[in-house]
């Protein structure tokens, strides 16, 4: 990223759920910082908030941040249980295909 501005700030709340605006900068950070902690990449569904840059995209799709959580939330559904309501309806599905 190179800051077109003296300050490029983001709103990422969509990603992080922080009310706060993140101030931005071209330092390097270390590879597992968490997303919070990566001041130098801007994010799908964030929007600026002040300030210019120029960036570079390093990842598209389901390799994005949000991909991440949709991946996450994806196989959360898949793992839950169904309320005994639903139990119920299958078992009468499963009777009435009999």
């Amino acid at each position: 990223m190179k800051l077109a501005s003296s300050t490029l700030s983001m709103d990422e709340g969509s990603l992080t759920g922080e009310s706060v605006t993140t101030a931005k900068s071209t330092g390097a950070v270390s590879a597992g910082a968490p997303i919070q902690g990566k001041v130098n990449m801007v994010f799908s569904g964030s929007m600026v908030t002040a300030g210019t840059a120029l960036g570079v995209v390093v990842a598209t799709g389901m390799s994005t941040e949000m991909g991440t959580i949709s991946k996450g939330v994806a196989t959360a559904r898949l793992d839950e249980e169904k309320t005994p309501l639903g139990q119920k309806l299958d078992e009468f599905g499963n009777q009435v295909r009999a």
